[in-house]
């Protein structure tokens, strides 16, 4: 059986949308998802060689599921007869979500906050991912909701920008717009620990000059 693709993170509650894409892409880079995809039905194995090389193909795939799945979801699976049925019972457990699976998401989403070792451009993504999950509930959010969870989980430093989105008129908040701000704030807070960085060397060796102590 092949090992997991460090790459895809496992499938659990919740990522289901990244997941796919993720696994979609592996697939097809591997010459496999013609098994997995709409067309499984239309292709015809031509000889004995065929047959054996598309059974090969779906088991294969059967296995580079089962490995990238969280134990809870090998459940849903384990009854497909085929990597189209699997892909498929897949795709429909996480689509039918409950309302408190629903509530769970959405819970998650408001509460979001950007851990101080991310980049802004992760965090942002890290915000469109958990939107993206809830886009196939019935209940999605809105990009006024994404820019707010953007903004909210932001630490003190990038108040200015904050208070900046604040006075905006409404029809000029967009998602693009404070994508640019936040990112331009932080390249200049980057580079202000820098500076500051440079003068507190630079007063230590002045400082050690000072005493006669040298390097």
């Amino acid at each position: 059986m092949p090992e997991h693709d460090s790459r895809i993170p496992k499938l659990v509650k919740g990522n289901c949308i990244e997941w796919s894409a993720l696994m979609k892409v592996h697939l097809v880079t591997a010459d496999l998802w013609e098994v997995v995809g709409p067309e499984e039905e239309k292709l015809v194995a031509r000889g004995l060689k065929g047959v054996a090389a598309k059974k090969k193909k779906r088991e294969q795939v059967y296995s580079k599921i089962l490995m990238n799945l969280s134990p809870p979801q090998m459940a849903f699976v384990l009854g497909s007869e085929n990597p189209q049925e699997a892909w498929a019972a897949l795709e429909e457990t996480h689509r039918s979500a409950s309302v408190n699976s629903i509530l769970s998401l959405h819970r998650h989403f408001f509460r979001m906050m950007k851990v101080e070792s991310e980049s802004i451009m992760t965090w942002i993504s890290r915000v469109h991912t958990a939107a993206l999950e809830l886009s196939r509930t019935p209940y999605p959010t809105t990009e006024l909701d994404i820019i707010m969870v953007i903004s909210d989980g932001l630490s003190d430093e990038y108040q200015p920008v904050i208070n900046a989105l604040d006075s905006l008129p409404f029809e000029e908040l967009k998602l693009f717009a404070v994508t640019m701000w936040i990112t331009g704030l932080e390249a200049q807070l980057a580079h202000s620990k820098e500076k500051a960085s440079e003068v507190t060397v630079a007063y230590y060796v002045a400082q050690s000059r000072r005493d006669g102590h040298g390097l």
